[in-house]
């Protein structure tokens, strides 16, 4: 849509030389500007629309209860499976480590998260906060998929 009106299309259409100086540009000005001017009203808002669509995919699968087909245990829990052959163990701790990361980069790696917290004790929520809910994230996308 965007591409068949010239008009807007023009505004998008930057050629290399310019985005190799806008991008470093941005990236300055979101480094010192405050994050009250520059992320909060943004974040605030998308916040509410992320955490909406969380709810409203698990109120979605309480409502049709999908009927699960697969045993909970299958023959590749011995060792082996589908794609990468080995056996459970050292899988498993990859997966923890995954969700472990996930909380991390929540709070410390991106440069919102560690400017919007008041205290350093708050920081243990919002990082377990967000590992938990990143798993109940990945458990529903399971039961969806």
């Amino acid at each position: 849509m965007v591409a068949a009106h010239p008009e807007i299309f023009g505004w998008l259409d930057i050629d290399k030389k310019s985005m190799s100086i806008l991008i470093p540009v941005y990236g300055f000005i979101a480094s010192v500007l405050p994050v009250w001017l520059l992320l909060l009203p943004r974040d605030y808002l998308s916040t509410f629309l992320k955490v909406g669509t969380i709810l409203a995919l698990a109120i979605g699968i309480i409502f049709v209860m999908p009927h699960f087909n697969m045993p909970p245990f299958t023959k590749f829990v011995e060792g082996g499976g589908p794609i990468v052959g080995g056996p459970v163990i050292p899988f498993i701790f990859i997966t923890i480590a995954c969700g472990a990361l996930s909380g991390f980069h929540a709070t410390i790696g991106t440069g919102t998260t560690p400017k919007m917290i008041g205290r350093e004790h708050d920081v243990l929520f919002v990082g377990y906060g967000a590992m938990l809910l990143e798993g109940f994230v990945a458990i529903m996308a399971l039961i969806a998929a």
